[in-house]
């Protein structure tokens, strides 16, 4: 049971309306409805290429879930097939059918989130589905942190990875990315939420003498899964100690699999429990 000193964050990531199994769907809002977070934060590509029709079934799903909401886009949630709208409006069914907001902020009373569009219409690449972050995104959202209440846990929530993962999409981070978090540790950042590469995972990361937690989440719904079946993260945190449950459809429910904890010491770093 969740103590009254802290929040519960549902960091969700990677629904690739399009590509998503109904009965995961299902099984995810039955799931959030009755562990009720306080938000849920959904780390890109809610869709599988742009789509109307599977804005129309993202946003049909986020308004099914009663608890408030911090989105940022992937790379999924531009159009793939119509270049015109890709080039020209690439953001617009997103802002449209889903949020006003592609770098979206959120405070309380105990929590302060900066959301981070990290998708790019287009890269000096082969791959345009790898991130970046543009140095003022970096400035706003280390200004939003430094502006926060002192008591607060510092977030940041952006699609693509800062620490490589597992798999092609794991083989690289976003771009400008250490750069962003040099930026974000010297304003007191305390955790990082990132999708992406389908992987669930939670770990310390140290920078500029500053640890933090680097969270990340696997996909929730789609049927594109790799190493591990859908999942998402259930998250407490306190201004003294952070959970980290993994949760993973098994059958026809998302049941609760393996935990990270975390302490922050006198120093404000986080540290393995």
């Amino acid at each position: 049971m969740m103590a009254n000193d802290e929040k519960h964050i549902a960091h969700i990531s990677d629904l690739h309306f399009g590509a998503a199994s109904d009965y995961a769907v299902n099984a995810l809002i039955d799931d959030l409805e009755t562990s009720k977070p306080d938000i849920v934060v959904i780390t890109g590509d809610l869709t599988q290429a742009g789509r109307r029709k599977e804005f129309e079934a993202a946003r049909e799903f986020l308004g099914a879930l009663s608890a408030k909401k911090l989105i940022v886009p992937g790379n999924h949630d531009l159009p793939v097939i119509n270049l015109w709208s890709r080039f020209i409006t690439p953001y617009n069914r997103f802002e449209r059918f889903l949020s006003g907001m592609i770098n979206p902020v959120y405070t309380d009373e105990m929590l302060t989130i900066a959301g981070l569009n990290t998708a790019r219409r287009a890269a000096l690449d082969v791959n345009w589905s790898y991130g970046r972050i543009s140095r003022t995104q970096i400035i706003n959202a280390a200004d939003y942190l430094d502006r926060a209440p002192s008591q607060n846990i510092k977030v940041i929530a952006a699609h693509h990875p800062f620490t490589k993962g597992p798999g092609r999409a794991g083989s690289r981070i976003v771009g400008r990315g250490r750069e962003a978090m040099t930026a974000f540790a010297d304003k007191g950042l305390d955790i990082a939420l990132t999708g992406h590469v389908h992987h669930s995972s939670a770990k310390l990361y140290e920078i500029e003498n500053r640890k933090l937690v680097m969270i990340q989440a696997g996909t929730a719904t789609s049927v594109r899964t790799r190493q591990e079946p859908p999942a998402y993260n259930d998250i407490f945190a306190s201004a003294s100690g952070l959970t980290v449950q993994t949760r993973f459809l098994q059958g026809n429910k998302f049941t609760g699999g393996a935990e990270n904890r975390f302490i922050r010491d006198k120093s404000g770093d986080w540290n393995e429990e």
